[in-house]
């Protein structure tokens, strides 16, 4: 459906797909006071999808609000609540809420820069991580990009930090993720998109920085995971 402006409103979608079982069912809605900006730009909505099969039922609500954009029409900022119920399996569910702020982009329109700061409602609640794309430390950096638009060489910070049980957390880990041996870029089958090699760099505060070279992905017939070869070193 549609609002008074002719803007998307509602809609309602039944996925299904020959790789599994499983029915996903969408519930899609702006129906808000808030819903759009003068700009006719969408700034409020709420996605639910319900996934469902034998022994399996999850629903996630996706709640996006306060969504803000550039002079170029892009999007730099919003608010995000993440509920996850498992109806099988309670343990599993969960609430996440995550503040994206300050994103860029680069002149061809890829993703350059954001934070992130994400917060527990439930489990982790004395947790909070702050996380910066395109970041090395305090440092930014572009992340590369191949000819294909596809992600080939990036940083990205993360800082976890909370206290509770006498104790204070506060511990940064720097990830950077490039081509395999350290060459180039990351590595994609140019007919699938999918990802066949990289190597990831991390140092995690207190630890010792690990490389890991995985290369020989690989995936079945329906675009799953089958197999890969990792090398791992530390210092």
């Amino acid at each position: 459906t549609y609002n008074a402006h002719g803007f998307l409103k509602t809609y309602h979608d039944v996925i299904t797909d020959t790789a599994t079982d499983v029915t996903k069912a969408i519930d899609w809605t702006a129906d808000f006071a808030d819903g759009y900006n003068d700009e006719g730009q969408l700034t409020h909505y709420e996605e639910t999808k319900l996934e469902q099969a034998a022994g399996y039922q999850i629903t996630v609500t996706t709640t996006r609000s306060g969504i803000t954009y550039n002079n170029e029409g892009q999007m730099t900022g919003y608010a995000e609540d993440v509920q996850k119920d498992d109806s099988v399996l309670a343990q599993s569910s969960s609430d996440v809420h995550t503040i994206r702020t300050a994103t860029t982009y680069t002149t061809l329109g890829l993703l350059k820069y954001y934070a992130d700061e994400i917060t527990y409602l439930t489990g982790s609640t004395a947790l909070t991580v702050n996380v910066r794309f395109g970041q090395n430390n305090a440092a930014a950096v572009t992340p590369i990009y191949d000819v294909f638009g596809r992600l080939g060489d990036y940083y990205e910070t993360k800082r976890e930090t909370g206290a509770g049980e006498g104790t204070t957390l506060d511990v940064t880990t720097i990830t950077h993720k490039a081509g395999l041996n350290g060459i180039g870029l990351i590595g994609y089958n140019d007919l699938t998109g999918q990802m066949t090699s990289y190597r990831e760099v991390m140092a995690k505060q207190g630890q010792a920085e690990v490389t890991t070279d995985r290369s020989l992905i690989t995936y079945n017939a329906h675009g799953f995971l089958k197999t890969y070869h990792d090398v791992i070193t530390d210092t």
